[in-house]
Parts: structure tokens; C-alpha cells; sequence
């Protein structure tokens, strides 16, 4: 029901006896890196034409943060959007009813893929500004060996995982006053893409 960059709040009729609605949202797809670039608001964040010198900008597939998660609404605010949506699903024996929700400038998530010949390297950045705290989980039947290294002073945390034959290499940048905090993560194949020239790629993204 969504389009590319939209957000709604479901309510499904079906299975649901505490009547809660479902937030979603859709990815945002660029394949035009200036519009990429006036989209994203903080011009703290670098957005690469190139890494590695030749692996070319593709695409990169953008999460916007929705008004909900801007400003979250009161439990009785979420008790009455419930309430509507419930009637509206019942009333058109759809079985779920939807509210678009407004979309901000701030993105949440942002995943860059940058492209040569066959060969991909990815980018991804993670908004960490505000009171959440996100955490990586990895599965613990998935084999993999991290090491921290040092990148212009920057520490940062490199994970091979054996099994698909990939890698990352992953730091955080938060800005002086603290107000922003963000999470870069670079990924490639081991064999195409080394760690040092993770490590490379990392260092032009600190100049």
C-alpha cells in the first residue's frame, strides 16, 4: 500500500486483541546522487561519488524517520488513532484499515552501494543522534573474527564472517557538540576487498 519513502499506521483486525496499530515505513531508493545529496539535510554526512577509486556510486536505499518517531504521540493519542483505524477496518470488511503518516528530512538509515564491474562495496550509515540506543546482534552460530584497529586516530571494529566470505569495518562519528552520532559501516567481499583497503576508504571519509 506504501510508495518508495512513504509511512502509514496499520491496523490489522485479524490476531490483535490488545488493538494495536503497526508503524511503517517504506525505503526511499536513489540512484541520482544530487538528489541524494539535497535530501539529506545534514551536510556533516560525506555521500562519496567514488571509493576505492573505482567503484562508481549506484544507488543507496534511505529510511526516513516518520513525524510518529520525530515526536511520538501520547498513549492516549495512539488509544484514539487505534480506535479510528479499528472502525475504519471493520467497516470495510478489508480486514485492516491505514493512516498515512508524514515523513521528516531525518533519516534513520542509509545504505549506499557503490559498484565496479561486478564487484560491490557498501556503505551504510546509522543515525545514533537522539535518547535511542541501537545494538548489532550477531547470531551466534555464525562464524566470525573481529579485531579493533586504528584509523587516524579513530578506533574502529573490523569482522570478518567466514561463512560469506565478507567483511566490515565499522566506526562512529559524533560531532563536537555532541548533538549528532552517526555509525559508518563499510562492507565488501574478502576476497575482492581488502582490510586495508577498508581501511583506506575509512580515512577519506575522516578528511
Amino acid at each position: 500500500m506504501l510508495k518508495n519513502g512513504e509511512a502509514g499506521l496499520f491496523y490489522m483486525v485479524a490476531n490483535n486483541p490488545n488493538h494495536e496499530t503497526i508503524l511503517g515505513t517504506k525505503v526511499s531508493i536513489f540512484q541520482d546522487l544530487s538528489q541524494l545529496r539535497d535530501k539529506i539535510t545534514d551536510k556533516s554526512i560525506k555521500i562519496a561519488d567514488k571509493v576505492n577509486g573505482n567503484y562508481t556510486f549506484q544507488k543507496a536505499d534511505v529510511i526516513f524517520k516518520n513525524a510518529q518517531e520525530v515526536n511520538p504521540p501520547s498513549s492516549e493519542e495512539k488509544k484514539k488513532m487505534a480506535e479510528k483505524l479499528r472502525k475504519q477496518a471493520e467497516e470495510s470488511n478489508q480486514g485492516y484499515a491505514m493512516m498515512p503518516v508524514e515523513m521528516t528530512d531525518q533519516f534513520f538509515l542509509l545504505f549506499a552501494t557503490y559498484q565496479n564491474g561486478e564487484d560491490k562495496i557498501g556503505v551504510d550509515i546509522t543515525n545514533l543522534s537522539g535518547k535511542s540506543d541501537p545494538t548489532t546482534y550477531i547470531d551466534e552460530n555464525v562464524e566470525f573474527k573481529q579485531e579493533k584497529v586504528q584509523v587516524k586516530g579513530v578506533e574502529m571494529l573490523h569482522t570478518e564472517f567466514a561463512r560469506s566470505q565478507s567483511h566490515e569495518l565499522k566506526w562512529v562519528y559524533e560531532s563536537p557538540d555532541k548533538k549528532v552520532k552517526y555509525a559508518y559501516t563499510i562492507s565488501g567481499d574478502i576476497n575482492k576487498v581488502s582490510k586495508e583497503t577498508m581501511m583506506k576508504i575509512a580515512e577519506s571519509y575522516l578528511e
